[in-house]
């Protein structure tokens, strides 16, 4: 046998001997340790300095580590100092704590959750909170737990503060536009009260249909004729570029109708024959099944005149005044010196001796929208633009009634008779400033539309795709066997189409109902009923469609009979209800709908003993395709009291749920029905 081979004890990759030139293994394992404690070191870096609170316990939930942010938030100076509190006080509500660790043992994480917690001063702050397990690979053991918590509390105002926002403009609106629809009467109250002259007309007959007071005066018109002209009607033949009326409206029409907002110059014709520069400005407007347009038209023949005057001016103001016909004014470092009729204009003035001899200052706010006075930013502007030669800035201007305006400003340094002044353009920026909002909010009606979306398409490829495949299967096995069967079993397996389909029709139904509340084309209107005799029938149905998979015991007090109500809104409230109290119930358990009179309301209790409702669930019932996440396999689409809600606020009525997990629902309906 040949000697054992001497192994050197150092190894490549594959295992062999590394030859004598390779690293000695001990400094290779200094310089690895190095790294990683460079490496723990950036991390523990990294950790203390994001603005987002970070933290991480051991398997029994005890805290080991927690960042900057983390004690900062909770107000605590260490983590010695949080170690020797209970965990629970953190939290506004300490039960909230156990749910969370259930999440952890059950899942192994939760997700974006908000939590209400406590800081050490007593403060209360929301945070949006994520944690997981981290197991053993080789055991599956939890190791440790790691989380985070970001600080959502101003987000939480603001949407509380919506929320308030949104439920009182609801009553607003509901008290005062009981007639018609709410968009009617703002766009009404916009045509008939703007400035400015504004009509509406049908985007692809180009027939006007309503036109505010200012129209008519402009074009000499009666209320009555309007709707009998189309722009090309009130106009010449042909516009100031030789180009048709006709044509040129149509265009600019198919741009608006596009999404596009043209502006443009155009020329009216008075019914005396006059000719009328103008300014116009259309934009789409949603109407559904309708292509509507707004015009917003300025007669700008004081203007065009102004913008002639100033062209045969003195030639120090030729610069000032042919450049633009936005605001422009010329200052030393003290005082306004000349300003054109457009900043007189802008600013709310009668004449331009009004603000000659004023100050920047004296004709803005005491203070800036970034909390600097007004007096302070305008003196450094002025430096710089006597220091730089130019200065161009975003400025809150205040006009001669009080009101605010946002403007842009562009200082340039000039030289008149020997002497350095400023020469200011301002800008009105409102528009823009609107349009930023508004771009603000339809980008956060998108990402709710998304979401809404995604729900939409998520209920719908889950609770069609049963019924589908049960409809599948029953009409294959007719085709394929249909001599073969017994006519009980061809009975069933019809019976079995009928009722899926059935089920996907009511699916269907429920997303309808909720796009016409959502259009505003689910109106109110209350008639007599004999609400005893309804309730009985609406009871039956539903025992009927449920195959009377729980009773149901229904009582009505004796001084309930006829009420004033809109009977397909009540189908809704109830059959909805109802329907819940069934599904979620075992089999056998009853189910209880009793009403009962309080003055002029009837107040309606709906009581079951089935699964109940989880209570984090309780706050997102009312959102759309939200489903309790304890509904196990049973179908639903997470609308229905989404329109029992929608239901029962045109009633006027209010809307409570009481609901424990094991124990059942109690739903309490109050429904003004009864005359006074």
């Amino acid at each position: 046998m040949s000697k054992p081979h001497q192994s050197s004890g150092k190894w490549n990759e594959s295992g062999n001997d590394l030859p004598p030139s390779v690293p000695d293994t001990a400094a290779m394992v200094k310089l690895a340790e190095g790294e990683l404690r460079a490496n723990q070191q950036l991390l523990a870096s990294i950790l203390d300095n994001i603005s987002e609170a970070v933290y991480r316990t051991d398997r029994n939930h005890e805290l080991i580590f927690a960042n900057r942010a983390y004690l900062q938030l909770s107000g605590y100076e260490s983590l010695e100092e949080m170690r020797n509190i209970p965990r629970e006080t953190l939290y506004a509500n300490p039960a909230e704590r156990a749910q969370l660790l259930e999440a952890l043992a059950t899942d192994g994480e939760f997700r974006n959750v908000e939590i209400e917690f406590v800081r050490r001063d007593g403060q209360h702050w929301w945070g949006l909170s994520n944690s997981v397990a981290v197991r053993d690979p080789q055991t599956n053991a939890v190791l440790y737990h790691v989380g985070s918590v970001k600080d959502v509390t101003r987000r939480k105002k603001a949407q509380e503060e919506l929320l308030q926002l949104n439920a009182t403009l609801e009553r607003r609106i509901t008290e005062r536009t009981a007639e018609l629809a709410a968009s009617e009467a703002r766009l009404r109250t916009l045509v008939e009260h703007a400035p400015e002259a504004i009509v509406v007309f049908d985007g692809d007959t180009g027939k006007f249909i309503s036109g505010n007071p200012h129209v008519c005066e402009i074009f000499g018109l009666y209320a009555d004729k309007l709707t009998l002209l189309t722009p090309a009607d009130i106009s010449p033949e042909f516009q100031a570029d030789g180009r048709s009326s006709k044509v040129v409206a149509r265009e600019k029409m198919n741009e608006a109708l596009a999404g596009g907002t043209p502006v443009f110059e155009w020329i009216h014709r008075h019914t005396s024959g006059k000719l009328i520069p103008t300014e116009v400005r259309l934009v789409r407007l949603p109407a559904a099944g309708q292509n509507l347009l707004r015009a917003s038209i300025i007669d700008t023949s004081e203007r065009k005149r102004a913008e002639e005057a100033l062209r045969e001016s003195e030639e120090k103001f030729r610069a000032l005044f042919e450049a633009s016909s936005a605001g422009v004014m010329l200052h030393d470092e003290n005082e306004y010196l000349q300003v054109n009729p457009a900043a007189v204009r802008m600013l709310g003035y009668e004449r331009e001796e009004d603000l000659i001899g004023k100050s920047p200052a004296m004709t803005s706010p005491p203070v800036q929208p970034n909390g600097v006075g007004s007096d302070i930013m305008a003196r450094q502007h002025i430096i710089d633009c006597m220091t730089k030669g130019s200065a161009r800035f975003d400025w809150m201007a205040r006009r001669a009634s009080g009101e605010d305006l946002p403007v842009e400003v562009i200082l340039t340094r000039v030289e008149v008779g020997g002497r350095k002044i400023i020469q200011a353009v301002v800008n009105d920026i409102a528009e823009r400033k609107k349009a930023e909002a508004e771009l603000l909010k339809a980008l956060a009606r998108e990402k709710e539309l998304g979401a809404l979306k995604s729900s939409f398409v998520s209920m719908v490829s889950h609770e069609f795709r049963t019924p589908l495949g049960v409809i599948m299967s029953s009409a294959e096995i007719l085709e394929d066997y249909f001599d073969r069967l017994e006519a009980a079993d061809r009975k069933e397996h019809l019976g079995s189409i009928r009722k899926n389909t059935r089920r996907m029709s009511d699916l269907m139904e429920e997303v309808l109902v909720l796009s016409r509340f959502d259009a505003g084309k689910m109106e109110f209107k209350p008639a007599g009923l004999n609400l005893r005799q309804f309730c009985q029938r609406v009871v039956d149905e539903v025992l009927s469609a449920t195959n009377r998979q729980c009773p149901i015991n229904l009582s009505i007090a004796d001084s309930i009979g006829d009420v004033m109500a809109d009977e397909r809104l009540l189908r809704h409230i109830f059959t909805n209800l109802l329907f819940n109290a069934v599904k979620y119930s075992a089999a056998g358990t009853p189910v209880a709908l009793s009403l009962e009179r309080d003055g002029p309301d009837v107040i309606c209790h709906i009581e079951d003993h089935g699964i109940g409702i989880p209570e984090m669930d309780l706050p997102w019932l009312f959102n759309a395709f939200y489903r309790g996440r304890n509904v196990g396999s049973r179908s639903g689409t997470g609308l229905g009291l989404v329109i029992v809600k929608r239901c029962v606020e045109l009633h006027g009525g209010k809307l409570n749920v009481e609901s424990k997990m094991g124990e059942g629902t109690h739903i309490r309906v109050r429904l003004t029905v009864f005359e006074s």
